[in-house]
């Protein structure tokens, strides 16, 4: 997986790293950014660090137009159908009609949201029924499980909730599973058990000069160091103001 350079996140991909492999008790992370802070380019990279042995579940929650569905949806894309038969056994037994031997996205989507397109004292009902098959399954799906959201700002307000209670709360018992969340805003503060596991961080300038030197380097862009540390300082450590004014320039630098 190629991923686009960005410039320095080095105590926040090093804190990922340490994540995945174990040597934080963290299995939570939490990044919050403005909008052109690099945030998506950082959850990009967290992406391109999970190779082989780990199992990558990611999703873009500005298009999870089906909510809770969509979340279940992907995890069974990504994983196989197969990876999660208790959810699978869950599902037909709250809507018989549907069709769990499909393996298609739209298909996914249509079955799990017949189980949840009911009135709110079923639904809520037919929601406990399956998270509590699904999250046995992501206990045994793969030896270590990441899975990356990104725009959670975006996402439809009953899966935000969601996502900040009864998602985070299942994956505090699950010790194979590291969840990162990024967004304009990300999960507020709990008193449940997996706020002890979560690391929370905030996104900053990056004014380190040579690191982006090292970044017009790596795109193959033209600037001197002494052009570089111009353009870092005009824009006050803003990445995408950076970013944006390399691009400018760099036409009239031959590129």
């Amino acid at each position: 997986m190629k991923h686009r350079p960005i410039a320095d996140r080095k105590p926040e991909t090093e804190f990922f790293r340490d994540m995945l492999v174990g040597r934080t008790d963290a299995r939570i992370l939490l990044v919050q950014a403005a909008s052109g802070w690099g945030k998506s380019d950082l959850l990009e990279c967290f992406a391109h660090e999970c190779a082989g042995g780990v199992c990558l579940v990611s999703l873009d929650l500005k298009g999870a137009e089906k909510g809770i569905a969509e979340v279940f949806s992907v995890f069974r894309q990504e994983l196989g159908a197969d990876g999660l038969p208790r959810f699978n056994v869950a599902l037909t037994r709250l809507a018989p009609s549907v069709n769990i031997a499909s393996n298609t996205a739209l298909a996914g989507k249509m079955d799990i949201s017949v189980a949840l397109n009911v009135d709110d004292q079923t639904r809520k009902f037919n929601l406990e029924q399956l998270e509590d098959a699904f999250f046995d399954d992501l206990g045994a799906a793969c030896e270590k499980i990441v899975v990356i959201f990104d725009t959670f700002e975006k996402a439809p307000p009953e899966l935000q909730n969601w996502l900040g209670s009864a998602f985070l709360r299942h994956i505090a018992r699950l010790p194979n599973i590291r969840v990162v969340i990024g967004g304009q805003s990300v999960p507020e503060h709990s008193i449940e058990k997996w706020e002890a596991m979560c690391e929370r961080r905030e996104l900053r300038e990056i004014d380190d000069v040579d690191e982006w030197h090292a970044y017009v380097q790596e795109t193959h862009l033209p600037f001197p160091r002494d052009a570089v540390k111009a353009i870092v300082l005009q824009g006050r450590g803003h990445p995408r103001t950076i970013i944006d004014t390399f691009a400018a320039l760099a036409p009239r630098w031959g590129v």
